[in-house]
């Protein structure tokens, strides 16, 4: 399955965004990943669970992002290959 981030660039720059692509943006989005660190809240917390529930009752999908910054993953799934 394609990651939706990757989905949506590859429509970008297959809409005329040259360069926008998940291979383009690439070296990009490692530079911030080397920077920015994830944390997650314990599931004990009662706002992040009320914030969580609200968002998948809206439509939102659940997505597990620790997952996404795997160290066996080169970058994230965000720009994993299709």
């Amino acid at each position: 399955m394609q990651a939706p981030v990757t989905r949506a660039l590859k429509i970008r720059e297959q809409l005329g965004a040259d360069g926008w692509g998940p291979e383009g943006t690439r070296p990009y989005y490692g530079r911030v990943f080397e920077r920015v660190h994830l944390e997650t809240a314990p599931p004990a917390n009662a706002c992040a669970c009320t914030f969580v529930e609200a968002a998948q009752q809206a439509g939102f999908p659940l997505v597990a992002f620790m997952v996404c910054f795997s160290s066996k993953l080169p970058l994230s799934p965000f720009l994993s290959a299709v």
